[in-house]
């Protein structure tokens, strides 16, 4: 039971000390027109017939 807890303890400060150091680093953040984007899409892969009704953003 010992060994157990060793080793989920070892788990969560290494999954901690993972998203401190994946945090530090900035991430390039590119503004799209994602509604733009997938009209594109949607006409590429429907040849021009498809359309998209609606759009729902998950957050």
């Amino acid at each position: 039971m010992f060994i157990v807890f060793i080793v989920l303890s070892l788990v969560y400060v290494l999954g901690k000390i993972l998203i401190y150091f994946s945090n530090i680093f900035n991430v390039k953040e590119v503004s799209l027109d994602v509604e733009n984007e997938i009209e594109n899409k949607i006409n590429n892969l429907t040849n021009g017939k498809g359309r998209v009704l609606k759009i729902t953003k998950l957050d």
